[in-house]
This record gives C-alpha cells, sequence and structure tokens, in this order.
C-alpha cells in the first residue's frame, strides 16, 4: 500500500517540475542580481566643434608685394624715419636706415652701413643685356678660373611684375648666408647682389620700380 503511495508522490512531484519547467519557473529560472551599472545617457556626438585657432600669422603675397618671395622679410613696417634714395637712371625707389649710405658710381648703386662702403652690402646695377642671358653669364663665371665662388641654386619668379632670376652662391669671404644675385628684366635687366640677412632682407623690401629715363 505505501508502495503505491510512494509512486503516486513520485508522478504528482515529476509533473510539477515538468510544468514549471514549460513556465519557465523557479527552480529551472534563477534571476541574478544585476552586478553591471545602468548604462548611462548617450554621448551627444553632434556637440559642437571648438573653433578653429588661427596659425601664425603668415603673409599674403599680391603681385605687388612679390619682393617678399625672394628676401623673405615679412616682419612689420619699422621704417620710420628711414630715408628714401630714388634713381630715375635706373628707375628705382628704395629705403634705408640712418646708419647706411648710398654711394652711385658709373656702374652701380651701393648701399652699405657707414663703415662698409669698400664691401657694399647691397650692390645694384644695370645690364644691358637679355635676361636669360645676364644669367647665364654670371652662372658660368662661378667657379671659373680665378673665381672661388661656386653656383649652389637658381629660382625663377615674378617679381613686382617683371620676370626674374634669383641665383644662389658661395661666398669666397664666408660669413653666415650666401650671397644672392637677383636679375630683374625691365627696359634693361637691373642685378641685385646682396646677403639674405634680416637687415638688408628689410631693406630691399622696400624697393619699388618708377619709370626710368634715359
Amino acid at each position: 500500500m505505501w508502495l503505491i503511495g510512494f509512486v503516486v508522490a513520485g508522478l504528482a512531484v515529476s509533473g510539477c517540475l515538468a510544468y514549471a519547467n514549460s513556465q519557465n519557473q523557479w527552480p529551472f529560472k534563477v534571476t541574478l542580481p544585476e552586478l553591471l551599472p545602468a548604462p548611462s545617457k548617450a554621448i551627444n556626438s553632434s556637440a559642437p566643434t571648438l573653433p578653429s585657432l588661427n596659425p601664425l600669422f603668415v603673409p599674403v603675397i599680391s603681385p605687388s608685394d612679390s619682393s617678399s618671395i625672394s628676401f623673405g622679410f615679412s616682419g612689420p613696417d619699422s621704417t620710420v624715419g628711414w630715408k628714401t634714395y630714388k634713381n630715375v637712371g635706373y628707375g628705382i625707389e628704395i629705403k634705408y636706415p640712418t646708419s647706411y649710405e648710398v654711394k652711385e658710381y658709373p656702374d652701380s648703386v651701393q648701399i652699405s652701413t657707414v663703415d662698409g662702403l669698400e664691401n657694399p652690402e647691397i650692390q645694384m646695377r644695370k645690364i644691358d643685356i637679355p635676361l636669360q642671358e645676364a644669367v647665364t653669364e654670371f652662372r658660368s663665371s662661378l667657379g671659373s678660373e680665378g673665381e672661388p665662388e661656386q653656383f649652389i641654386g637658381e629660382k625663377s619668379f615674378s617679381f613686382l611684375g617683371k620676370p626674374a632670376v634669383e641665383i644662389e652662391y658661395t661666398s669666397a669671404m664666408g660669413g653666415t648666408e650666401n650671397p644672392r644675385a637677383l636679375f630683374v628684366q625691365r627696359d634693361l635687366v637691373i642685378r641685385v647682389d646682396y646677403e639674405p640677412t634680416n637687415e638688408l632682407s628689410k631693406i630691399l623690401s622696400t624697393l619699388k620700380f618708377i619709370e626710368p629715363t634715359t
């Protein structure tokens, strides 16, 4: 008798477990505590973009200011009190500090410090041959017999609206900067010899062309 009761009880328990399993109830579903924090609010991916900062000041070179392409001076204008030199024969106008002097010779114009006129820092001259011929002639003279200077490089560009070529070469006298020879085509070629120091570049950045006279 007791055996029949045990069988009946076992069948009842099995039925309960089968029903719980079909209903996804205890003991077949155990709810674990939340181990991870609730997700935070989504970050707004369309947050405003910070304004871009302007880079260091870079001057805009216009055709009327092409001198800074060659002479590389882009600092503030502090030429107040400078003297102005004008030569209608060359068709040029240029400013220079009071510590410099201008000396005119039959074949050139020189700009140097008061104590350095025997070794001009800027020298300008007129050449009565075409631009490319003047450049070729100058280049061929570099490194020739008795000429210790050596050609380094050459670039062509428009200087104050005129075709120009600048040649860099080594200096026979040394120095911190290699000298340059700038050739500008006008009615005649104007050749400017200089060293690209900050002071001389600033002087040459004031160079302007005016109508030449014969």
